[in-house]
């Protein structure tokens, strides 16, 4: 029993045309494979199940097959070690790369590093900041692996406020029950590799070390003390992080309009403040607030006169309404006042939780 199948398959992104002619037995074992330039390929090679004939002539046509081939990576002539290498080198790429460039950027600069301490001070953080995160790195890992199982089963994932210090330190019990399966995971872990090859579990070791240590990692850097220690050591020794800049000149004569419509804390609280007073909305503030909301975020304050500002502020629709469209209308439509308002919003002031200083 033979079977025959003729196809012409025409590739056209490389504008080839193949015609293939391939004869299989009863068994599935390639007797004769032929493509246009008279190549005979695969003959004889055993194939176990009916149709598979054909997978293999389609892939000599195409390249396109679900039979085991090599991959891509036959094209770069590599063996299996100088592939691993490539593999390596591209991950460390990824990681490493950004940090690579920042510190180039800060070398091309002239006097940039006396800005952060000096360039021992950027080493250290630079090697403090990788370590550290390279521990946590495997505890997200498994948290976002488990993220997308529940998503995949239909379940629920609950992406709960962080804890601040004001609230609280993490306890023991806490930390505990939530790292169990991770340091469970990371011992496991740890112990096959070994079991399979020490150098394996060598290579291994920053992220069974990271999974192994998830617990007190969790408590340590969860605590406010360990940070404000780090702060006074002052790895990063940046002038903005010390003490507190006057506001450019053009900024400084509507300085307090800028904090109540840009700066969220200072807005909630100016709402709060005037909401307080619970006095009855004029039916017609809409009318006469639209056009003013308007024209200072087209024109900037210089636009208008004092009094039409402070009606502006002392209206709690317009102050919400002003704080929502200065965050969600594109740059195009600011005036350049507000352009450079936002541009020097500075997000490195100490409590209250304030990007913009009184």
């Amino acid at each position: 029993y033979k079977r025959q199948l003729k196809r012409q398959i025409r590739v056209t992104e490389a504008k080839i045309a193949y015609e293939g002619l391939i004869e299989a037995d009863r068994d599935g074992t390639v007797l004769d494979l032929q493509v246009t330039a008279g190549q005979t390929v695969g003959t004889g090679q055993r194939l176990g199940t009916k149709g598979h004939g054909f997978s293999a002539w389609r892939y000599a046509a195409t390249g396109l097959s679900p039979l085991p081939v090599d991959s891509f990576a036959r094209y770069l002539r590599l063996d299996f070690g100088s592939q691993a290498l490539l593999l390596l080198a591209s991950t460390l790429g990824l990681l490493f790369l950004p940090k690579v460039l920042a510190l180039l950027d800060l070398a091309r600069r002239p006097g940039a590093a006396a800005q952060f301490g000096g360039w021992l001070r950027v080493i250290a953080s630079t090697i403090g900041e990788t370590i550290i995160f390279t521990l946590l790195a495997p505890v997200l890992m498994l948290f976002h692996s488990k993220f997308i199982l529940l998503t995949l089963t239909g379940r629920g994932v609950a992406w709960v406020t962080q804890r601040r210090g004001a609230e609280g330190d993490p306890e023991w019990r806490e930390a505990i029950l939530t790292h169990a399966g991770h340091t469970l995971t990371g011992a496991s872990w740890g112990f096959f590799a070994l079991w399979v090859n020490p150098a394996f579990a060598a290579w291994l070791a920053p992220i069974v070390i990271g999974m192994m240590s998830s617990i007190p990692l969790s408590l340590v850097t969860g605590q406010l003390a360990p940070g404000q220690f780090v702060r006074r050591l002052r790895p990063c020794n940046l002038e903005a992080c010390r003490r507190h800049t006057p506001p450019l000149p053009e900024l400084s004569s509507d300085y307090g309009l800028m904090q109540a419509v840009l700066d969220p804390y200072v807005n909630a609280v100016h709402l709060a403040l005037l909401r307080e007073r619970d006095q009855v909305p004029d039916l017609v503030s809409e009318e006469r607030f639209a056009p003013l909301r308007e024209r200072l975020l087209r024109e900037g304050p210089a636009a208008l006169p004092a009094r039409e500002k402070l009606a502006l502020m002392l209206d709690a629709d317009s102050m919400a309404a002003l704080h929502r469209d200065l965050w969600s209308l594109p740059s195009e439509k600011l005036a350049a006042w507000w352009r450079t308002a936002i541009r020097t919003y500075n997000v490195l002031a100490p409590a209250p939780q304030t990007a913009l200083y009184r």
